[in-house]
């Protein structure tokens, strides 16, 4: 149909030519225009990081530089430094390739409670024993009262 629009138009005018077809302009002009031809690229690989030894080897001598503490982020972050472009996932693939893991520190947790005494919250028991002190003065000033004071030894 777009063939035959095509050798018409040089007689008659695309948009009539398109209503009397019940075409849409725009469809004939996105056929009018030229398909590029397929690059034939691997989807896996930039074209700018193809495996060169020596960014491989730049990799791995900034991985023992740094002791095993660099992951794919930092390695990335001072290639780039050095001038050298590469994305995570050519290092975290250099990575896996040479078989190097980076170490990640253990974190830090608070010591693990033992017994059931030590679950208990600080707070019990608190009412059976007499409050001492005063609040300040401009508590009440302000309105907020003695019960403000007494909130933190009031178990709901």
């Amino acid at each position: 149909m777009y063939r035959f629009i095509q050798a018409q138009s040089q007689n008659y005018p695309v948009q009539v030519l398109c209503q009397t077809l019940h075409v849409s302009r725009s469809g004939y002009y996105e056929w009018l225009k030229p398909t590029p031809a397929p690059v034939a690229t691997d989807i896996n690989t930039p074209p700018n990081e193809v495996d060169k030894p020596d960014n491989t080897q730049q990799i791995k001598d900034l991985f023992g530089v740094h002791r095993r503490r660099y992951g794919t982020r930092r390695l990335v972050d001072a290639m780039n430094d050095r001038g050298v472009k590469v994305s995570r996932d050519f290092v975290r693939k250099v990575l896996v390739k040479t078989g190097l893991k980076p170490i990640q520190p253990q974190r830090r947790t608070a010591p693990k409670l033992r017994t059931p005494h030590d679950r208990q919250p600080p707070y019990v028991g608190l009412l059976t024993q007499p409050v001492t002190g005063s609040p300040p003065a401009h508590w009440s000033q302000s309105g907020m009262g003695i019960r403000h004071y007494l909130y933190p030894l009031i178990e709901w």
